[in-house]
């Protein structure tokens, strides 16, 4: 099973107290001052609560969140994984019974100082020859951090540690992981699963509507 919900949080209500929030979130809310950055946290739980609800009999709200080694939050649901992103004013779930990785990025400028910096030398010389190089930037982006959350290491593995084709089949060089990618207006969508099978789609990818209800 692998499901990934999206939603553009841009009209959410920042008003946390309306939501059955868990206490992960709410105290991050605690410090969070930009309300952008606010409903973005808000909405990647809303949708994890609609995906939880609707596929775990065992789920009740408000879920209970807690933070593994290097800041991301998990749960205690047996059998179950989870992965939340955000960019711009879009936020991104993706909900499996395997471990996963999800990532969103809002479609970014190829930077050439930035790739020598952070990707691989393979992986650069990819990107020129692109016939749209920002696309095909972000796109690449996008694939790799959704490979470190999948491994659940962060940014602690370094994204030129490793290498990942921009040409089908998604794997990385090593082959311990496959991916799965879409692109929706300037929006780039990428799923991983370590060691999964080649084919990888999710079951369902679509756009939620996450509105405010008074409890």
């Amino acid at each position: 099973m692998l499901e990934l919900l999206y939603a553009d949080v841009g009209d959410l209500p920042d008003t946390p107290e309306r939501y059955r929030l868990s206490a992960y979130r709410l105290d991050r809310l605690g410090s969070t001052k930009s309300p952008m950055v606010r409903k973005l946290g808000m909405g990647a739980e809303l949708l994890l609560q609609k995906l939880a609800v609707s596929q775990i009999p065992e789920a009740s709200l408000p879920l209970e969140l807690f933070v593994r080694d290097g800041g991301r939050p998990d749960w205690k649901l047996d059998g179950w994984y989870f992965s939340l992103s955000h960019s711009g004013t879009v936020a991104a779930c993706v909900l499996s019974d395997r471990p996963v990785g999800v990532d969103v990025q809002k479609l970014s400028p190829f930077s050439e100082p930035l790739v020598r910096r952070f990707f691989c030398p393979q992986e650069l010389s990819e990107l020129q020859q692109a016939q749209d190089s920002s696309y095909a930037f972000t796109k690449l982006w996008s694939l790799k951090e959704s490979y470190v959350k999948a491994l659940g290491t962060g940014l602690s593995t370094p994204l030129n540690s490793f290498r990942i084709s921009l040409e089908p089949p998604l794997l990385t060089a090593s082959g311990d992981a496959v991916f799965w990618h879409q692109s929706v207006g300037e929006y780039h969508f990428a799923i991983c699963i370590p060691g999964a099978e080649p084919d990888l789609r999710p079951d369902r990818f679509e756009k939620a509507d996450i509105k405010p209800v008074q409890f």
